[in-house]
C-alpha cells in the first residue's frame, strides 16, 4: 500500500511539474511576443516618420528662387507640410524619442527658414540631421546576457580595488545598461 502511495506521488509531482513547465512556457512566449510587437510598431512608426519627413523635404525642393508655382502645387505643398506635422505629432510608441529630438520644432524652423531664403542647401543638412539621429534612436538596444555584466562588475571590482561601485566614469547602473 505504501508503495502504490509514492509511485501515485511521484506521478502527482511529474504531472504538477509538466504543467507547470507548460504555463511558465507559455507566459514566456506571450511576454516574448509582446515584445516583439511592440517592436514592430516602434519600427513602423520610426520609418513612417522618415518617409513623412522625406516627403516634406521633396515638395520644399519644389520652392526655389526664381520657381513660379501654381496654386495646385503650393496647395499640394502646404498639404504635405501639414501632414507632415500630423505624422511628428502622432507617434504613439517613439513619442518619447520625437519629443527628445525635438523633431516637431526643429523641422518646422527649419521649413520656415527655407521658405525666406529658400537655401536648400540648409534645409537638407537639417533633413540628414534629424534622419541620421531617427535611424539611430530607432536601432533597438541589444540585451546583454547576466554573464557578461556580471563578467564586467568583475573585471571593474578588480580594477577599482574591490570597490564595486567606483569607476572613473558614469554611473554604475549606466554601465551596467539599466
Amino acid at each position: 500500500m505504501t508503495h502504490d502511495w509514492i509511485t501515485f506521488g511521484v506521478a502527482g509531482v511529474g504531472v504538477v511539474g509538466s504543467l507547470s513547465g507548460v504555463i511558465v512556457g507559455q507566459q514566456v512566449s506571450q511576454s516574448w511576443q509582446r515584445d516583439q510587437w511592440v517592436l514592430d510598431r516602434r519600427t513602423q512608426e520610426f520609418r513612417e516618420l522618415l518617409d513623412a519627413l522625406a516627403d516634406s523635404l521633396r515638395a520644399s525642393l519644389m520652392m526655389y528662387a526664381g520657381a513660379i508655382l501654381e496654386p495646385e502645387k503650393q496647395r499640394d505643398i502646404v498639404e504635405t507640410q501639414a501632414n507632415t506635422m500630423r505624422v511628428i505629432r502622432s507617434r504613439i510608441f517613439v513619442i518619447e524619442e520625437v519629443v527628445r529630438l525635438n523633431i516637431e520644432l526643429r523641422w518646422g524652423n527649419a521649413l520656415n527658414r527655407h521658405r525666406q531664403d529658400l537655401d536648400i542647401e540648409k534645409l537638407a543638412n537639417v533633413f540628414n540631421e534629424l534622419r541620421l539621429e531617427i535611424v539611430k534612436a530607432a536601432r533597438p538596444i541589444p540585451s546583454r546576457p547576466v554573464r557578461s555584466r556580471l563578467r564586467w562588475i568583475l573585471r571593474h571590482r578588480r580594477s577599482n580595488g574591490g570597490q564595486p561601485g567606483v569607476s572613473s566614469g558614469g554611473r554604475q547602473a549606466d554601465r551596467l545598461g539599466m
